[in-house]
Parts: structure tokens; sequence; C-alpha cells
């Protein structure tokens, strides 16, 4: 089956992230860090203003009661990762 997903049509195509830091917040909450690796150097990410940029931290987790927020993000288009 051939994969339409290309990069001129959407600029954010990667692997799913992986969690590389916790640390427990409170009895109710941690803080994450996730790292995404290998994004296309077209994202348009890389040259708009962070306050601008959403990323999509709960498809899976929502599924099970976990919310998320995104408290900071770290964007580097030399290694074309974010950390998030």
């Amino acid at each position: 089956m051939k994969n339409y997903l290309i990069s001129s049509h959407f600029d954010l195509i990667t692997e799913d992230g992986y969690i590389v830091d916790v640390k427990k917040e409170n009895s109710n909450s941690v803080i994450a860090t996730v790292k995404i690796e290998n994004i296309s150097e077209a994202f348009l990410g890389f040259q708009t203003d962070e306050k601008n940029i959403f990323f999509n931290l709960k498809s899976t987790l929502a599924q099970i009661g976990v919310d998320t927020k995104k408290r900071n993000l770290s964007l580097n288009l030399k290694k074309r990762e974010a950390e998030v």
C-alpha cells in the first residue's frame, strides 16, 4: 500500500515521542519530558513563535484519563528534534 503521508502535505510526521524524564510534582501530578525525533525540516514550528505551537500530547493518554499540558518546549532544527 502506498503511503501518502509525506512532509510536503503534513509538516510534522514523526514516530511517536518517548518519555525521557519523569518527576513527581505532588500527590496528584508528575512532570514528564517527551522527546520527539526525526522531525521534518519542513516543520513550520522551527520558524514559529513557541506560544503558537501546539502538540497533541494526549491522544493515547486521554484514553486512560490522563490530562496533559505543555509547560516548556525546546525545538532544535539542527538535530531535527523537540523536547516537550
